[in-house]
């Protein structure tokens, strides 16, 4: 058995304790076997550090950039979707508001047609209103497509409650034309009735109310909560079939702060809805005015349609 100086690597008998060449001492076996360990795991780590190590991380080098790499494209790609959606929106949107434009200019043109030709019966001794509905082209409205209708049905009339008898639609709109066919309950003699349309309807008196009355009568109200009612506009009815048998038809147009008002196809009133042009549900009523019920009667209406406008 020999072993080596670890100073001038001279190899020396197993017997000597020092080296015989510079004198350096012989470690202790437990050194020796510690030195083998030492170096031993040096080789194993410099040959893993050689032979893997830097595969690895080479490896790691590139999977990172490359999964930032995915995100990103994932991330950008979900940001094109998105500016591609809201571009699609804003083109509707501009569409529907040029399209609204177009319609309210159309209006804007009948009803001046219509107001000249009634100034002109007025001057003539011709009533108001008469044959004024042939100017108005409904078709430009009703082009549009039909969400609802016909709907038809009765409204039981209950004159000891303060509580309006309504029929509603599902739809809940802003814009829209919606035309109700109303057919009188009783004759003027056995007492008063009405009729109307509610819409932009969002709540328990939140909303406005077209009336027709059996006394030649019309009235918009506005109705802000709390039993809280603004008369809008009112005016007097030359056209009203209030025979006992008889039957109106209402229509009515609805487009941002603007409304028109037909009966029996005629033109009554160009209408301010400034007050509120949120969307809301639509339904037609009857016991509007206190008093214009009696019990056990009923009022029947049909061809309830409702066409949506822009």
């Amino acid at each position: 058995m020999t072993w080596q100086c670890s100073h001038c690597e001279t190899i020396n008998s197993d017997g000597e304790t020092k080296c015989e060449v510079c004198g350096t001492r012989r470690p202790s076996g437990s050194i020796r076997q510690y030195s083998r360990w030492i170096l031993l795991a040096s080789a194993t780590a410099i040959s893993l550090f050689v032979g893997y190590g830097w595969g690895r991380s080479d490896t790691q080098i590139i999977q990172i950039p490359m999964t930032v790499g995915a995100q990103s494209g994932g991330l950008q790609a979900t940001i094109d979707a998105q500016s591609a959606e809201i571009s699609l929106v804003q083109d509707t949107q501009q569409a529907q508001n040029s399209l609204a434009s177009s319609l309210q200019s159309t209006i804007d043109a009948q009803v001046a047609e219509m107001s000249m030709l009634q100034a002109t019966q007025q001057a003539n001794g011709f009533s108001a209103g008469a044959e004024t509905s042939t100017l108005f082209d409904f078709s430009t409205f009703l082009s549009h497509t039909k969400i609802e209708g016909p709907l038809s049905g009765d409204l039981p009339q209950d004159a000891t409650s303060n509580i309006v008898a309504v029929s509603r639609a599902q739809s809940q709109l802003s814009n829209f034309i919606s035309e109700v066919m109303f057919y009188n309950p009783y004759n003027v003699s056995k007492g008063r009735w009405d009729c109307g349309i509610g819409f932009r309807d969002t709540g328990s008196n939140l909303q406005y109310r077209l009336v027709v009355a059996s006394d030649n009568t019309w009235n918009l109200w506005f109705s802000s909560g709390n039993n809280l009612s603004t008369t809008i506009a009112q005016g007097s009815l030359s056209n009203l079939n209030s025979d006992a048998n008889g039957s109106n038809l209402l229509r009515l147009v609805v487009l941002e702060n603007m409304g028109l008002f037909f009966l029996n196809d005629r033109y009554v009133a160009r209408l301010d809805l400034s007050a509120k042009n949120e969307s809301g549900g639509i339904w037609v009523g009857t016991g509007l005015f206190s008093g214009d019920q009696i019990s056990g009667e009923v009022t029947r209406y049909d061809k309830f349609n409702i066409w949506s406008l822009p």
